[in-house]
């Protein structure tokens, strides 16, 4: 009588819905949301830019599912998970979750079901390749930057020429699809109005009058400063277009190496939620063997959110935020491509106003080299570039001291420890760095220690007074 009863209860529960059970031979499978295969969380942002992950099973039921994600620090689950509950396969995550890597992901027909190891299908535990800022090594060797020119007081508001590899089709060259505007000032019909365009600029472009779309960025390097430093300001629209692109020659297979940029969305609060409620920028960045032409990492940032609140006037500027990722140059590989994509076409339809700045390649390898010496010097006057190191110099270090008028092209001046210009001339002034390696790197740059670019101004005192 017993045994009749709990059949028949049973049969009543399944009947309505409350136990259900998936056909045999049902799984799921858990990774990134197709089609990234790495993601980038910034954890300065806890908002954005986030990741969906991707529950898929191989036979659906008709009717609800319910997830229950579960994320781990370790791939033992020693530690007590995160649980991120979603009604739908593709749930968001975002800085709150950056440090945990290890997922899996039950699925059941009803919420109690999520309890229940009869009623559940779950996933193998999956190792999702999501970077952070942490992972970065932001004062590594830098082996590239572009930071769009403008450093000098002197320098235009708009910068005037175009910059290498800038909406091209590649970094050799190819059609610009992006025009460039070459004056700041508002049109409502008229220059960065208009969709696919850009701007290199030290103070943000006004996009309005007085409410206006925009807010007024600032440069990243020199922040609230508006008469130093250019950066990227695009209206752009969905699209898969290549941003920005450079390559790198000479690279070390086997060295560690991280891609990054600064990024800002700039639509102001207000605007977005009037226009473009939904609709965030979202990059994309990939670094190719530059040779065999193969993608060696893919990373995707997925949307990135505003920063800004409703209190923020206009003529503010939104915090820069980082996005990159470090990779390991495969064995054989020499030369890299470096890459930036609009990514909005994946996720929207509209939006794609942002800011970009300060693009670099460095190195997480070599020992760090500082140049600490003035960076002014009087026409006629005696100039000793003083350093410092990260680690204990020995006698085997070759040096080279190299000078570039960009910070592209780069001559050697010294092979001195020490480097000295004994009467300045207005000519010196520019750009000069310090490599050291052993021997056998010396001649390749971007597998020696380097430091940082330092810009010597050069002015006749004597006029001054």
């Amino acid at each position: 009588m017993k045994l009749r009863t709990y059949i028949l209860t049973l049969l009543i529960l399944l009947s309505a819905g409350i136990c259900k059970a998936f056909d045999a031979g049902t799984t799921v499978t858990l990774s990134l949301e197709n089609p990234p295969a790495a993601a980038f969380i910034y954890s300065g942002n806890k908002d954005y830019p986030f990741v969906r992950l991707w529950a898929d099973l191989n036979k659906y039921p008709s009717g609800s599912l319910y997830f229950r994600y579960e994320g781990f620090l370790n791939q033992d689950m020693s530690d007590p998970p995160e649980i991120l509950h979603s009604e739908t396969e593709f749930p968001s995550i975002n800085a709150t979750y950056y440090k945990r890597r290890w997922w899996r992901v039950k699925v059941a027909q009803t919420k109690a079901g999520l309890d229940d190891p009869a009623q559940y299908i779950i996933s193998d535990l999956t190792y999702l390749p999501i970077y952070t800022d942490d992972d970065i090594c932001r004062q590594g060797v830098l082996l590239f930057r572009e930071d769009f020119g403008g450093n000098l007081v002197s320098d235009g508001n708009v910068r005037q020429t175009p910059v290498k590899g800038l909406f091209e089709d590649s970094y050799y060259g190819g059609t610009n699809k992006y025009g460039q505007v070459l004056t700041d000032a508002y049109s409502s019909s008229t220059g960065l109005a208009n969709s696919n365009t850009y701007i290199i600029l030290k103070q943000g472009y006004k996009y309005g009058t007085n409410t206006s779309a925009w807010y007024i960025q600032d440069d990243h390097t020199y922040p609230s400063d508006y008469t130093r430093g250019y950066f990227l300001e695009v209206n752009g629209a969905a699209g898969t277009e290549k941003i920005y692109a450079t390559r790198l020659d000479g690279v070390c297979p086997g060295s560690h190496l991280t891609f990054t940029a600064y990024y800002a969305n700039v639509v102001t609060y207000n605007y977005y939620y009037f226009k473009y409620w939904n609709d965030h920028p979202a990059f994309r960045m990939e670094v190719r063997d530059a040779d065999a032409d193969t993608v060696i990492m893919d990373v995707h940032t997925g949307l990135v959110n505003l920063r800004m609140t409703s209190s923020a006037a206009y003529t503010s500027s939104v915090p820069w935020d980082l996005i990159g990722f470090p990779f390991t140059v495969p064995e054989g590989v020499t030369s890299l491509e470096f890459a930036i994509y609009n990514d909005l076409s994946y996720y929207g339809s509209k939006g794609m106003d942002y800011a970009l700045d300060d693009i670099e390649i460095r190195s997480c390898d070599q020992f760090v080299v500082t140049l600490t010496s003035p960076k002014g010097a009087c026409v006629g006057d005696r100039y000793k570039f003083e350093h410092q190191y990260s680690d204990i110099l020995v006698p085997q270090w070759r040096y080279r001291w190299q000078y570039s008028p960009d910070k592209y092209t780069w001559t050697d001046v010294s092979t001195d420890a020490d480097f000295q210009i004994s009467k300045v001339q207005a000519s010196d002034a520019g750009w000069y760095r310090l490599v050291i390696g052993e021997e056998s790197t010396i001649a390749y740059p971007n597998c020696c220690a380097m430091s940082d670019p330092v810009y010597l101004e050069v002015v006749d005192c004597s006029a001054q007074t």
